[in-house]
């Protein structure tokens, strides 16, 4: 392949990668709100297991550290 090629192609996938990222950072973002979501209509509609919720709202605060994390250590790659 000539150089421009190879140029042009680069230049596709980096745009291609930078799409794919917004779209993880979307469903990531979507998934925490439905997540969100669940718990709350537990804490509503089950109110004794209320303890329950909050070990919920801990696993959701576990999953958006990883994702930070995750995001972090993709970015110094």
């Amino acid at each position: 392949m000539s150089d421009n090629t190879n140029v042009i192609l680069k230049k596709y996938l980096q745009d291609l990668i930078l799409e794919l990222k917004k779209l993880k950072a979307i469903l990531e973002f979507e998934n925490t709100k439905i997540t969100q979501g669940i718990i709350d209509i537990l804490e509503i509609t089950n109110p004794k297991k209320r303890s329950n919720c909050k070990f919920n709202q801990q696993l959701l605060y576990n999953h958006k550290f990883m994702v930070k994390n995750t995001r972090t250590n993709t970015r110094r790659n």
